[in-house]
């Protein structure tokens, strides 16, 4: 067989956790070069290929050296040692490398994960394991600072957004509730609001007529809420009149609508007339 898969002691980060462990490794001879991976992961579309130690005799999965096992595995069996990219990667996977690597990353302030601080602690001086350990730290403390200011322009960004919305909702009912008053006609529309000004739960959309009678504590039957939603075009408020769609030749109405549509109107007459009144009130008072 091409792949050999044998149980070797290897150190990898599993389940968020630094572990050495035995695992199933898959291997691979490649025109005389091992090529190793974590069997679990071989039919994934991407692999980590595995640092052979033979000093520690042990594999590492350092999460430096990411390849297609399929790519090598079809160079074997189409005798194609010429793939420059898979022999350009097998030439530098080496301990001196990986060393050298490391060691850019610290110049860089750049992330180790725990895996790679053990592979540095077990083959580098202590010098180079404890700027290691400053880099993680710096970097880590540099994405939170920079975690926390992406998180207030997102709150910053999502309250203008409510507030742009929102307006524009409290505007189109003020200017509904009017237009009823007047005994007018009033369009059936959608309003666009964040309910209780909570951007995470998105915008809602309700029918205007269905939105007041929710607010003022009208119970309208289902049926006629649906009537209502999907079909009513308009209600005159003056007359009673209404107009709506005729869906699959349906051209029956409902004269239900009345009643609740008087209600509101009835309503909103009353929050007028309390409004004008507290109005006058503070006005008085203020002289």
């Amino acid at each position: 067989m091409l792949v050999k898969n044998e149980m070797e002691k290897v150190w990898l980060i599993e389940d968020n956790k630094l572990k050495c462990t035995n695992k199933i490794v898959s291997k691979l001879n490649y025109f005389g070069k091992e090529v190793a991976i974590l069997k679990t992961k071989a039919n994934w579309d991407g692999q980590e290929m595995l640092f052979k130690d033979k000093k520690e005799n042990c594999y590492w999965e350092l999460g430096i050296a990411p390849i297609r096992f399929s790519m090598f595995l079809r160079n074997v069996l189409d005798n194609n040692e010429k793939d420059n990219s898979c022999n350009e990667m097998l030439d530098i996977f080496n301990e001196e490398n990986i060393i050298r690597l490391f060691k850019k990353s610290i110049d860089k302030k750049s992330y180790f994960n725990t895996c790679q601080l053990k592979f540095i602690n077990k083959h580098c001086d202590m010098d180079m394991f404890e700027r290691a350990k400053e880099s993680r730290e710096d970097f880590l403390y540099n994405k939170k600072q920079e975690d926390e200011i992406w998180k207030e322009e997102q709150q910053r960004k999502a309250e203008e957004k409510i507030k742009q919305v929102n307006n524009k909702f409290y505007e189109q009912v003020k200017g509904i509730k009017n237009r009823i008053q007047l005994r007018e006609i009033v369009k059936s529309e959608k309003l666009k609001f964040y309910k209780d000004n909570k951007y995470e739960n998105g915008i809602t959309e309700q029918n205007c007529f269905l939105y007041l009678a929710k607010q003022y504590g009208i119970n309208i039957p289902l049926a006629t809420q649906g009537f209502i939603n999907n079909k009513l075009v308009d209600y005159n408020f003056g007359t009673g009149q209404y107009r709506f769609l005729v869906i699959n030749g349906n051209k029956k109405g409902s004269e239900e609508i009345h009643k609740y549509f008087k209600q509101i109107y009835q309503k909103v007459v009353e929050e007028t007339k309390e409004y004008k009144e507290q109005k006058h009130s503070k006005e008085l008072v203020i002289r």
